[in-house]
């Protein structure tokens, strides 16, 4: 039976709001007093059973219909329907009014019927992910419902016209509404974003929020400062991911490619999208944006295996040089000099985890650096001391298919098998006899006597000019052979007289070559920091033929003494140039990470990089 007086009924209004007006219009206390006559409750009327809906038909004379939409029905603990969209816990009122009461004003002032069931609730306003009205653009307000005000708007507002008319005066303005329509379309069940539709609309919301909360904690550097009033980090986050998951990808790698995190870090540079990840991947709805998030990831950081990123990576795409060192056994420097030399790269001041490389194009590097023998693998199989080996690379007897040096300054080589093979035939000597043994000597004897190194022993018998040369044991290749001393030394002093002459030529006819006591006064320093030098590859050294002296005698090359000068500085220097003393100079240096070019020991100078100094150099 239809009531004695009925409202106007809106096409977006609720069916707890019609029901409120007619209470209240008919005279009714409240919605409590005038269910309390009826077969049906609140609860009914809200989730749109047909009996509840029968009813309010037939006492507003509104067509059924009419009355189906903008129904709420939980979908378990944390999410239930409202409408067409689906809404987590988060942006339920609960027991709270809310509304626009700038609308509430409006609808005093143009409605039609008794006053106070003139205004009327929208259904908009039933859930927090639409954040402000419509169509005043302000914020939207609550306030508890007390006792049996419970869902009665129309005593609600019967009860608070003067707080509501204070509300209009003082209600914040909201700039971009983008998601607060785009929440209100799927509420009516209309389409409009392809990507985002295809989501659960709470998980698209809570998305666009998440992405807004990265987007704002990775703003480029020029950008820090904009925080436009009118953008929140749900409308920051829709920017992007209302273009799809292309746009999103391009926002997540831009800021992977401005800041190259090392994997150790995601959980910090994610923030709170990796967060809500992890607290909603095992939840069917949020599979589509996990596997959005776990690819990029995937494509765009060093992460393996063992770098968990919300589900377990299936496919390493990129390496750091921290993680490739750790997975091949290799030298953090050492893959870094592989992975340049091979253009994987380009060369970087960052730490080893922030240096990032294809891992499939690494693998063919990495792994091929593994088939070969190092230093130590060399001297075990020649059966000589590793520092007898590294002379004999220095000496580039043998190929090297790698060659670096850390930041300690000691050298690391790599020597193909083939090539080992190939320096072991050109020793092979026939088994000494007893008559070879009464002329024959050890390698380190002759090279005593014709003061000279042994690696020059060795280069002749590789090029084949030991016709002497013997094998008196197999216990080590080097080791074991024996030669005659007035062979070698006529060879040697054959090589001393044309080096003497062309370093004579040289010296009298070019002003590049420094005596080493000169060298040492012009570094300010002392004579084991040059030695130093020229053993680590700072400054070069050759042999040159003294006129005066008519011997010959070890020059520093100006060249690189220059060089040297222009790229490296003197801890003592810039003590004088900074005018700090230099003990505590040096501790500032080290807290900033900054480290000398090579280890101090002794009464060694401290040289640092100038390119590292430039703070203080200027």
């Amino acid at each position: 039976m239809t009531l004695p007086v009925v409202v106007e009924f809106h096409s977006d209004e609720t069916r707890m709001s019609l029901l409120s007006r007619l209470a209240i219009t008919n005279g009714y206390s409240s919605v409590g007093e005038f269910l309390a006559l009826t077969d049906t409750n609140a609860n009914a009327v809200r989730s749109g059973t047909p009996e509840a809906i029968a009813m309010l038909a037939d006492w507003s004379g509104v067509e059924p219909r009419l009355l189906l939409s903008y129904s709420i029905k939980n979908l378990g603990h944390y999410a239930w329907r409202f409408g067409l969209a689906s809404m987590n816990r988060e942006t339920r009122i609960g027991r709270n009014h809310r509304y626009c009461p700038k609308c509430v004003l409006m609808d005093l002032d143009q409605g039609k019927g008794r006053p106070y069931a003139r205004p009327y609730v929208r259904a908009t306003w039933m859930t927090r992910a639409i954040q402000g009205c419509l169509v005043h653009r302000c914020q939207l307000v609550e306030a508890p419902a007390i006792g049996p005000a419970e869902g009665d708007f129309s005593r609600f507002v019967a009860d608070s016209v003067r707080a509501i008319k204070q509300e209009a005066a003082t209600v914040l303005q909201v700039g971009a509404m983008r998601v607060d329509e785009y929440v209100a379309a799927r509420i009516e069940g209309k389409q409009s974003n392809p990507f985002l539709d295809s989501l659960e609309t709470y998980v698209a919301v809570d998305l666009c929020r998440n992405l807004g909360y990265f987007k704002i904690q990775h703003r480029p550097d020029g950008q820090k400062n904009l925080t436009p009033s009118d953008l929140t980090a749900v409308e920051t986050g829709f920017l992007d991911a209302s273009q799809g998951p292309q746009r999103i990808e391009e926002t997540i790698a831009s800021a992977i490619e401005r800041e190259t995190p090392p994997a150790v870090e995601m959980k910090a540079f994610f923030g709170k999208l990796r967060s809500w990840l992890l607290r909603n991947h095992t939840k069917e709805e949020f599979s589509p944006v996990v596997e959005l998030f776990q690819g990029i990831a995937e494509r765009y950081l060093p992460i393996g295996k063992d770098d968990l990123f919300v589900v377990p990576t299936r496919r390493r795409h990129l390496h750091s040089v921290r993680s490739a060192s750790i997975e091949y056994n290799l030298m953090e420097d050492r893959v870094y000099q592989l992975v340049v030399e091979a253009g994987l790269t380009q060369p970087s001041e960052l730490t080893s985890g922030r240096v990032y490389f294809n891992a499939e194009k690494g693998h063919e590097v990495l792994s091929a650096a593994l088939d070969t023998m190092t230093a130590r693998d060399l001297a075990n199989t020649m059966g000589v001391t590793l520092e007898r080996t590294r002379a004999i690379l220095a000496a580039d007897l043998i190929p090297r298919v790698e060659k670096f040096s850390n930041n300690n300054a000691r050298t690391y080589s790599r020597i193909c098998p083939a090539d080992f093979e190939a320096f072991r035939a050109k020793l092979y000597a026939p088994e000494a006899s007893s008559a070879d043994l009464e002329r024959i000597k050890s390698l380190t004897k002759v090279a005593k006597l014709a003061r000279c190194t042994i690696e020059e022993i060795i280069a002749l018998a590789v090029d084949g000019k030991l016709t002497s040369l013997r094998r008196v044991h197999s216990n080590s290749l080097i080791n074991g052979l024996g030669v005659d001393p007035a062979e070698v030394l006529l060879h040697i002093n054959a090589k001393r007289h044309a080096t003497a002459q062309e370093a004579g030529k040289r010296t009298s006819e070019t002003p590049g070559l420094i005596g080493v006591t000169r060298a040492t006064e012009l570094l300010k320093t002392r004579s084991q920091t040059v030695s130093k030098l020229v053993r680590l590859g700072y400054l070069n050294l050759v042999e040159g033929f003294n006129p005066l002296t008519r011997s010959r005698q070890a020059y520093v090359c100006a060249q690189s003494l220059e060089t040297f000068n222009v790229n490296y500085v003197s801890l003592a220097e810039l003590s004088s140039r900074s005018k700090v003393f230099r003990g505590n100079l040096r501790k500032s240096l080290e807290t900033r990470g900054i480290k000398p070019i090579f280890e101090v020991t002794g009464g060694d100078s401290r040289y640092y990089r100038i390119e590292d100094v430039r703070h203080i150099t200027g």
